[in-house]
Parts: C-alpha cells; sequence; structure tokens
C-alpha cells in the first residue's frame, strides 16, 4: 500500500511490454525519461550513454511519436465446431502522440489481405480492441494462421507491428458411453 508508507512513493505500475520473450527492450512512453539520475550509472544495458532524466529500466530510448503493435488475437480462438467467426485484436500504442487512421490488416491461411481503417483513437500507452468488418469462415476442421499488422505509412518501429496466430477448429469428440 503505497499511501500507507513512503516505499514506492516514486514507482509506477505498468507493463513494460518487451518487444519480445528474448528482447527486452521497450519504447513505452511511460518509461521514457521517467527514472531518476543515479551518478554511478552512467550508461545502460546496451552501453548507451544515460540522461539526465533516464528511462525505467535496462534500456536508455527515445520514445516515438508512432509506434503502434497488434498484441494480441482475441477472436477467434481454437474451438470445436467453429463456423465463421468474428475477427477481433488488440492494438497498442507505444507511441507519444495520439493515433487514429490508420490501416490494419488481415490475411488468412496466406491468402488475400483484408484492409480495414482504424478510425478511433488511441492515447499513448493504452490500447483498444479492433474489429474487423464482417466474418472469416474457419468451418473446415483444421488450423487458420492469422497474419494481422498496422500499417501507418509513417510508422518509424515495425518489429512489433505483426502478430502471428494459429488457431485450431476440432471436431467435436465421440463419446462412448
Amino acid at each position: 500500500m503505497e499511501f500507507a508508507s513512503s516505499r514506492d512513493g516514486n514507482s509506477i505500475s505498468v507493463v513494460p511490454n518487451f518487444f519480445s520473450n528474448n528482447d527486452l527492450h521497450t519504447n513505452l512512453i511511460s518509461l521514457d525519461s521517467a527514472g531518476i539520475s543515479i551518478s554511478s550509472v552512467t550508461d545502460d544495458i546496451d552501453g548507451n550513454t544515460r540522461s539526465s532524466s533516464p528511462d525505467i529500466g535496462a534500456d536508455e530510448f527515445n520514445s516515438l511519436p508512432i509506434n503502434l503493435a497488434v498484441t494480441s488475437l482475441i477472436n477467434p480462438v481454437s474451438a470445436c465446431e467453429l463456423d465463421s467467426q468474428l475477427v477481433q485484436v488488440s492494438i497498442f500504442n507505444y507511441g507519444n502522440s495520439i493515433q487514429k487512421n490508420f490501416p490494419v490488416r488481415l490475411r488468412l491461411n496466406g491468402g488475400n489481405t483484408i484492409t480495414k481503417t482504424f478510425t478511433d483513437s488511441i492515447y499513448p500507452g493504452t490500447s483498444k480492441i479492433f474489429q474487423f468488418d464482417g466474418k472469416v469462415n474457419t468451418s473446415s476442421y483444421g488450423a487458420y494462421q492469422f497474419v494481422i499488422w498496422t500499417d501507418d505509412s509513417l510508422e518509424q518501429f515495425r518489429p512489433n507491428d505483426t502478430i502471428i496466430k494459429t488457431i485450431y477448429n476440432y471436431a467435436t469428440p465421440s463419446v462412448v458411453v
């Protein structure tokens, strides 16, 4: 309890949204220049010089104005006896400015690309759920690979734009009584 003591009085609580499980870099706006300078810590984990207002974490970085990421496939999910499904994803704004009116693209099993414009506003350090128009056909049993990405032409950091997720449509198991 922060209010009950002076401990953690300068803390913030956020998910750092690392680039991957193996790459613990981030450029989350809420961590940018939010640290306290310590004279004995002059460089970061990559050997870059720490600024007078350092970033929280092991890496010194500069947040970007436009940095969008598809962070998860919400729907569809693997299940038995799927039919046509709506496609919903979570999009996170890692950048330091409000984003809207950017294309989001979907490719299912290597087929044609479906594009829809995200027209809502996503504030820095927040996410929104995005839904494509119409449904995709997932009625046949088997695997379905979804490749979904943001595609803002002014994006300055592309490695986090795309999610690749495979879901499965299973037949209902036979039950012998």
